[in-house]
């Protein structure tokens, strides 16, 4: 929604758009400082995600292909 709010402010004056961030892996540290029970359900979740620097350097390649 705050896309859509930006993209009908900003009425053609600029170029908005809206990626949504899938699963991201996140990093044993960060994943060592939650509770066991926050820890068991990121087990399978971390498991089938991506690293965060994949996403950056689909993100960053795809901003290059499209000239935004």
């Amino acid at each position: 929604m705050a896309t859509y709010s930006l993209a009908l402010r900003a009425r053609g004056a600029l170029d908005v758009a809206c990626v949504r961030v899938p699963a991201v892996r996140l990093d044993a540290d960060r994943l060592a400082t939650l509770p066991w029970i926050l820890r068991a359900l990121y087990a399978p979740k971390n498991r089938l995600a991506i690293p965060a620097e994949r996403l950056g350097e689909t993100y960053a390649a795809l901003a290059i292909r499209t000239g935004t």
